[in-house]
């Protein structure tokens, strides 16, 4: 029996993990609005960009793939004629959350579009987006 309960808490012990480490679903109360990937360079900036997403405001989360470094990402508002820098963190990877961004939200589609920059100078991977 004792051999078991090793097993069960070594099995236990990773699934916790990975739900404390802020990757969001559903059931914790954000909706799922995208995913994109960096893949749009701005040679004068030196930054790497994603697609941009609809949000309603409020709080906006973007979760990195992890990398092997530290890097900025920055969060973007989109408009056609000009994109303005929102606020910015510093991580390896992992779940980022912007909090009131309600400000942002504009135009006929009563939504902001957001899209999330980086400083990895080889782009990077996915972005999951939730609002």
């Amino acid at each position: 029996m004792k051999k078991l309960k090793a097993i069960g808490v070594s099995l236990f012990t990773p699934a916790v993990v990975m739900t404390g480490s802020g990757f969001a679903h559903t059931s914790s109360g954000w909706d799922y609005i995208g995913l994109s990937e960096f893949k749009h360079r701005d040679m004068d900036l030196h930054l790497w960009f994603t697609n941009y997403v609809h949000s309603g405001g409020g709080s906006f989360m973007a979760c990195v793939d992890p990398t092997s470094g530290t890097y900025t990402y920055a969060l973007w508002e989109y408009d056609t004629t000009e994109s303005r820098k929102v606020a910015s963190k510093r991580s390896n990877g992992g779940c980022l959350t912007f909090k009131n961004i309600g400000d942002y939200v504009d135009g006929s589609n009563n939504k902001a579009e957001f899209m999330l920059s980086t400083a990895n100078p080889e782009g990077g991977d996915g972005v999951t987006y939730w609002d």
